[in-house]
């Protein structure tokens, strides 16, 4: 079952990026996506996606940002334009707060 990131090929569409919930089930993103075009870069830019997640058994929806660069979900640490953003190594989702990464705290 494809959970996360998927990127489809959609007939009349095109290439299109999909959100997939820990069910499985399609997610779509709260707000449009925004998309921040680096001065000097072609587009497309860098798309950040917000994504509730229902949490279980009717709790409290869980909200991530996500950012895609190029066909790729980011992971790891990033800097886009002048700031530095970590993402999950896993998932992608943005961290946010204090957070731990192996033995580094951020």
């Amino acid at each position: 079952m494809q959970t996360g990131w998927f990127l489809l090929d959609v007939p009349e569409e095109g290439r299109i990026w999909k959100y997939f919930g820990t069910d499985g089930r399609e997610i779509l993103p709260a707000d449009e996506p925004a998309e921040v075009t680096p001065e000097g870069e072609d587009s497309p830019g860098y798309i950040w996606y917000r994504v509730e997640e229902p949490g279980a058994d009717g709790t409290e929806a869980a909200e991530n940002w996500y950012c895609i660069y190029k066909n790729k979900v980011l992971k790891g640490s990033n800097k886009i334009v002048s700031w530095k953003y970590y993402f999950d190594s896993a998932t992608g989702a943005l961290q946010k707060g204090h957070f731990t990464v192996g033995t580094a705290r951020y």
